[in-house]
């Protein structure tokens, strides 16, 4: 309704609207965010991508990007920091932005803390899961992450401030800290379903000589790769030379709990397991897999590698934990199985495997679900939607109340490609209601 309000601050060289995007890591940005960047530019706005440049620059400038290299910290705030605060706010005089959007924590810090210096930019804010920040037995972290938390809500609580959560779990928590009408629930950055498209499966399973499955993840613990590692070797002492468990991963420093090049080599000592190394064009590799498994209990936004395997219609098998359970529904289009719990992952593979007609419904409904809910299309009409919302002028009259103002449920039915309460209820894993 707002596509044809014209920004105050458009270029002056060009009459387009520019947008800037704040992340750490370029990669990042380069396999979550460049289908969104594409298609603003499609519609005639500027995009400016702040980040650490180490490996996507390239990629990122041949999509007409103008790439400003920033280098941010991903630990705790440090010197640099404040530094890069001067930095920003030469760079938002410099260009005009009409929309900044943050993308993970540290950005979001940063980014919050200069908003009220520009009431008339629009600030928006897109926390993908919380990390290791909020992880079990973590509780030092944890505490810190809510004082910042505390610090800055009321800053997030202003009228050009809006922040994107991806699952129902962080929406639940920071609805403790911000107003609904700053609070947006859209879930993921979405995948090209043109691109990741159905993959041949056999027409039975069970009759594959080797069946094939993967971790497709960055290397952190919380990951669940130990516990994807001993399901491993339950299978194989159980039916030796069926199963081939491989991994697909990046080694990720930046994050204190992830593995070394050392751990991974003990890995594949003692468990009946393949690390790959960090592959590209994903969608070729899950072409060779019947299954893929993430038991994750690090604290997701919604991962996209379940939405990538399952938009190819490979079923899942994944933990009931905010961000997995966004995506897979148990025994609709994969398999939900506690935390920490190598038996039951072991359990639900050979459910899935040995079961033709179970096989072909998940896989089918894998696909469905993604296409209804995660397309990269979808997702970016809900964003695109919110920018357009933020570029409406706000009447004095409403002071705290914009056009984003909405209750819970009309916050999920604007912003969410499909209203949560009207997805389908299938069954529940045993000990969920």
């Amino acid at each position: 309704m707002f596509g044809n309000i014209i920004p105050y601050n458009q270029s002056a060289k060009t009459g387009k609207t520019n947008v800037f995007f704040f992340t750490t890591v370029d990669w990042y940005f380069a396999s979550h965010r460049l289908h969104l960047a594409e298609t603003l530019i499609s519609q005639g706005y500027n995009v400016f991508l702040l980040s650490n440049y180490s490996e996507s620059k390239d990629q990122i400038e041949k999509k007409g990007i103008k790439a400003i290299d920033f280098y941010t910290p991903q630990s705790s705030l440090s010197i640099v920091d404040g530094l890069n605060i001067f930095r920003i706010i030469n760079l938002i005089i410099k260009f005009k932005p009409t929309i900044i959007h943050s993308i993970a924590l540290k950005p979001l810090l940063l980014t919050a803390l200069i908003s009220p210096l520009f009431p008339q930019i629009k600030f928006i804010h897109a926390i993908s899961g919380f990390g290791s920040s909020f992880a079990k037995n973590h509780n030092k972290t944890k505490l810190k992450t809510i004082l910042k938390f505390k610090i800055i809500q009321l800053i997030l609580n202003s009228r050009n401030n809006a922040v994107i959560v991806q699952n129902k779990s962080d929406y639940k928590i920071l609805s403790k800290y911000i107003e609904q009408q700053r609070l947006h629930l859209i879930r993921g950055s979405g995948v090209d379903t043109n691109k990741f498209k159905s993959v041949p499966q056999p027409i039975k399973i069970s009759e594959l000589k080797v069946i094939k499955v993967l971790f497709p993840s960055r290397l952190i613990w919380e990951k669940g790769i130990k516990y994807y590692a001993e399901s491993a070797k339950i299978l194989t002492k159980k039916y030796p030379n069926l199963f081939q468990f491989d991994i697909a991963g990046r080694l990720y420093p930046a994050n204190k709990y992830c593995l070394t090049t050392e751990d991974m080599k003990v890995l594949e000592q003692q468990y009946p397991v393949k690390w790959l190394g960090n592959l590209q064009s994903m969608f070729q590799q899950y072409l060779n897999y019947q299954i893929v498994c993430l038991p994750s209990f690090y604290n997701e936004g919604v991962p996209r590698v379940l939405i990538e395997a399952a938009s190819c219609g490979i079923p899942c098998v994944t933990t009931d934990h905010p961000g997995c359970n966004d995506i897979i529904i148990h025994n609709y289009n994969g398999k939900i199985v506690p935390i920490k719990n190598a038996q039951a992952i072991a359990n639900a593979i050979e459910e899935i495997i040995f079961n033709d007609q179970f096989y072909l419904k998940l896989s089918q409904n894998a696909r469905k679900r993604v296409i209804e809910n995660f397309s990269s299309q979808l997702i970016n009409e809900a964003t695109i939607s919110l920018y357009h919302s933020a570029l409406a002028p706000i009447s004095p009259l409403l002071k705290t109340q914009t056009n984003l103002d909405t209750s819970n449920e009309q916050c999920f039915q604007r912003f969410v490609p499909r209203n949560l309460a009207s997805e389908k209820k299938c069954n529940s894993p045993p000990g969920r209601g």
